[in-house]
Formats: structure tokens, sequence, C-alpha cells
């Protein structure tokens, strides 16, 4: 199992790897960068 996600934040292009929670499910992300709150894109891409 892949625990790990590498995000793309798609205002200010920073790229992260994170480490998924495995007790919990994490819908939203707030980027690192710029700040702005990351959504899944629709239709799970």
């Amino acid at each position: 199992m892949v625990l790990e996600s590498t995000l793309t934040c798609p205002e200010c292009g920073t790229v992260k790897t994170e480490t998924m929670p495995v007790d919990a499910c994490q819908f939203f992300y707030d980027c690192t960068g710029c700040g702005k709150l990351l959504r899944p894109a629709p239709g799970g891409r």
C-alpha cells in the first residue's frame, strides 16, 4: 500500500509529497506555498 501522495498546487505550482493518514480521510489540503485550499478535481483525477 502506498501511503504517500505528491500534490501539485494549480495556483502556484508548489509540489509536495505528503504521507496520507491511515486512520482518517483527508479530503482537503492547504498549499504550503500560497495557502490555497485544494480540493479533489471533479471525476477523481
